[in-house]
């Protein structure tokens, strides 16, 4: 484990063994890894899932960058050991004056975490917001059925999850319209035609959604409603009328 740490600081930083030593063994105390020096003769078996994320995190940001690039660092980490390192992250950022993206699938895990996020769906952004006001006043139905998916710990035990009926696009040849069409409750005949570009809100020009029919809208609450009349969306999704979005 030493090794690969080393290494990279001998190649970017032209450290001397001994300097590189010195310095991998700074960064593992740094990351919370106990007993440093003996970890550093080690190899990534020997090693819990979080004291392996916490290496990997060291390696991260052992040539100082300006900016860290963090995708899903908490995956198959339990939720405490989840909590220990996206403080570990949110600490060496402040302690860097780093800037940081944080990418992941758990909205929960940015919520208090981030200045502002950028929903994706088939590798276009559909929707960018301040975080609180993405929680609070979403407007692309993506990001709401995304919100919807999260358990919700007030309910009853056994309660049916919400999902997101149908499947991704294939991106590698897309449909025409917006990729999430097929899968949308508000979705109408524009929508599988047309795709639409991010357009700000014009009450916060610093929120953006790619939709024609945002949540919220005069038009999107229509477009909800013509679609529960009939049951079904343009692309042909069914809409039962208990649907609230």
């Amino acid at each position: 484990m030493g090794k690969q740490l080393t290494e990279t600081l001998r190649y970017h930083l032209r450290l001397d063994k001994a300097a590189a030593y010195t310095e991998a063994v700074r960064l593992l105390r740094l990351v919370g890894i106990p007993e440093p020096e003996k970890r550093f003769h080690q190899y990534p078996h020997n090693l819990s899932g979080g004291m392996r994320q916490r290496v990997t995190i060291a390696l991260a940001i052992c040539c100082s960058p300006k900016l860290l690039i963090a995708d899903e660092p908490t995956t198959a980490l339990d939720v405490t050991v989840q909590h220990q390192i996206l403080n570990l992250l949110a600490g060496l950022q402040e302690k860097a004056h780093m800037s940081m993206i944080l990418i992941t699938h758990d909205l929960g895990v940015v919520a208090g975490r981030t200045d502002a996020i950028a929903v994706m769906y088939a590798g276009r952004v559909v929707e960018t917001a301040p975080t609180p006001r993405l929680f609070a006043r979403m407007r692309h139905p993506y990001t709401r059925a995304l919100i919807d998916a999260i358990p919700k710990v007030n309910l009853p035990s056994h309660t049916r999850l919400a999902s997101i009926p149908g499947r991704p696009p294939v991106v590698i040849d897309p449909p025409p319209g917006c990729a999430f069409a097929p899968r949308c409750p508000s979705a109408q005949q524009r929508c599988l035609e047309r795709t639409p570009v991010l357009e700000p809100d014009p009450d916060a020009p610093a929120h953006s959604a790619a939709c024609f029919f945002p949540l919220g809208t005069l038009d999107g609450e229509a477009a909800r409603e013509r679609n529960i009349a009939a049951g079904v969306t343009a692309a042909g999704t069914p809409v039962a009328p208990e649907v609230v979005l």
